[in-house]
């Protein structure tokens, strides 16, 4: 079974995808915490003049509804 499936990764070429594949995994990983932080920067930025305070009630009312 191997020995079959390494001869037609060697036939196609595919042991050359291996490193992209691996390049989009760790892309795809870190895409969903690159948001996250972007969104709560905005967040802050839209929000510069509101006390720390009313920042966290927001928040906490946006998450635990």
């Amino acid at each position: 079974m191997n020995r079959e499936v390494g001869a037609l990764i060697e036939y196609f070429g595919f042991g050359a995808w291996g490193p992209l594949a691996q390049g989009a995994a760790f892309f795809l990983s870190g895409l969903p915490a690159w948001v996250s932080v972007r969104a709560f920067f905005a967040w802050t930025e839209n929000n510069k003049t509101t006390s720390l305070v009313d920042m966290i009630k927001q928040l906490r009312e946006a998450l635990f509804k």
